[in-house]
């Protein structure tokens, strides 16, 4: 997931074969129905895994309207949490405080086609080559635990753990993380997402985010690089391949819409986040997308 790249600019794929209409069919899946869980002014039944959907229901449920008072509402509503049940909130960053209702359409779209999104792009042969030199060479610079955050099919999880990697795949689609036990059995993998990626302060030296944060609306990204910041160790790395384009421009991606990303802009974000970039790489083939990477260490 996460956002990989759409099938319709991977011109070196053979997914290209496939017909461009059907990618772009758009799959409706209803909204789920939110959980009470209140009761008597307490909270029942809270589990790190459901915090996200159980967050922004009580948000809900307890602002008088959903107007421009919803955040902080939804502030409010996430301190009373907090102080009543800090032990369910494991390495809670700012990020859980803003939930990212964006992350159930994500889910729900990739999730669907999760089957069929891996058996078109699951391959790492699939991969352009300088993106594998780029991931590898990138990796030999860790000097510890990695996570291939929004792993998607875990193909570049599984890439990275036979290149000698220590790494652990995440993503937010169950499907995918199911799908990539089965085929990389020796390599772990679990729900996770940016909001959250539940691992404890500084524990970290390297995150790959591969395409992973396209999906995330520019308003939201600097939430998520606080929280990759939050799980690096000081000096732990950090690449990020994007799209490059416009500033926060949309564009229609074959599963949900994705957004553009410039390279003073994602510099800019990294450095509010606490990173120093040290590397940039841009790049565009013949008939695809302009693609970029940035290479970055926390500071």
């Amino acid at each position: 997931m996460l956002g990989l790249p759409s099938i319709a600019l991977l011109g070196r794929s053979r997914a290209v074969r496939l017909s461009r209409a059907h990618w772009d069919q758009r799959t409706t899946v209803p909204t789920p129905d939110l959980p009470s869980v209140v009761k008597n002014g307490a909270v029942s039944d809270l589990c790190p895994a459901r915090l996200p959907k159980i967050l922004w229901s009580l948000a809900i449920n307890v602002s008088p309207h959903l107007g421009e008072s919803i955040e902080e509402d939804a502030r409010r509503s996430v301190d009373r949490l907090t102080d009543a049940r800090p032990s369910v909130i494991p390495c809670c960053s700012p990020a859980i405080r803003l939930v990212n209702m964006g992350n159930e359409s994500i889910r729900a779209a990739y999730g669907a086609r999760a089957a069929e999104y891996t058996r078109i792009l699951g391959s790492i042969e699939d991969a352009h080559e300088l993106d594998r030199q780029r991931i590898r060479r990138w990796a030999t610079g860790c000097d510890g635990k990695l996570i291939d955050a929004g792993c998607g099919p875990g193909h570049w999880t599984n890439f990275l753990y036979q290149h000698g990697a220590t790494v652990e795949g995440v993503d937010l689609v169950p499907e995918f993380i199911e799908n990539a036990r089965v085929r990389f059995p020796d390599v772990p993998f679990r729900v996770a997402s940016f909001h959250n990626l539940g691992v404890p302060n500084g524990s970290l030296h390297g995150l790959l985010a591969w395409y992973s944060l396209i999906h995330m609306p520019p308003n939201e990204l600097s939430v998520a690089l606080r929280e990759i910041a939050r799980a690096l160790v000081g000096g732990g790395r950090l690449l990020v391949g994007f799209f490059e384009g416009a500033p926060a421009e949309p564009f229609s991606h074959a599963v949900t819409t994705a957004y553009l990303w410039s390279v003073e802009q994602a510099r800019h974000l990294l450095n509010e986040a606490g990173f120093d970039v040290l590397e940039v790489e841009s790049r565009q083939d013949p008939g695809n997308r302009p693609h970029a990477a940035i290479a970055a260490t926390l500071r």
